[in-house]
C-alpha cells in the first residue's frame, strides 16, 4: 500500500483591489492575514519604504501599528482580515501619509522642489517578494 503524503487544505482568501491615487493594484490575500500583514503588502505593492503612518478604517473603527499609537485606533496586529472583511464587497479604507503620489507606483514623499521619477510597476518583482515573504513566514525582509 502506498502512503501518499498529505497535503494541508488551502486557506480561503480575499481578491483586494487597491486603489491609492487612481493607481490600483489586484491582489490575492489568505484570510488569516492581519491588517498589519496588510499594510506590509500594500507597501510592498507600491514600492513604499514604511517612512509614514498609516490608518485602516472600517466604519467608525480604526486600525494602526500599535508601535507607533494613534489615538482611537485598535492594534492592526491582532485585527484579522476575517473579521473586518465578513462579506463579499465589504469596503476597507485605508490612509497612508504621503504626498502627492504620482505615476505606476505612487511616490512616497512627493516634492515639486525635488521631483523625483516614479519607479515602473514591476508585478513579477513584486510577486516574487511576496511569495518569499509568504513561503518563509517572515515580515520586512527587504
Amino acid at each position: 500500500m502506498a502512503v501518499l503524503p498529505r497535503t494541508a487544505p488551502a486557506i480561503p482568501g480575499y481578491q483586494l483591489k487597491i486603489s491609492v491615487a487612481g493607481v490600483w493594484r489586484r491582489v490575492l490575500i489568505p484570510e488569516n492575514y492581519s491588517l498589519g500583514d496588510l499594510h506590509q503588502i500594500i507597501r510592498r505593492l507600491f514600492g513604499w519604504s514604511d517612512h509614514h503612518l498609516h490608518v485602516f478604517r472600517v466604519g467608525k473603527r480604526r486600525f494602526s501599528d500599535p508601535f507607533r499609537p494613534l489615538e482611537e485606533c485598535r492594534d492592526e496586529e491582532v485585527c484579522g482580515l476575517n473579521q473586518v472583511l465578513p462579506a463579499p464587497r465589504s469596503v476597507l479604507r485605508y490612509t497612508y501619509d504621503l504626498g502627492d503620489g504620482r505615476g505606476d507606483n505612487p511616490i512616497e514623499d512627493y516634492s515639486p522642489e525635488y521631483p523625483e521619477e516614479p519607479v515602473p510597476f514591476d508585478r513579477d518583482a513584486i510577486n516574487r517578494a511576496l511569495a518569499r515573504r509568504t513561503l518563509a513566514g517572515e515580515g520586512d525582509d527587504e
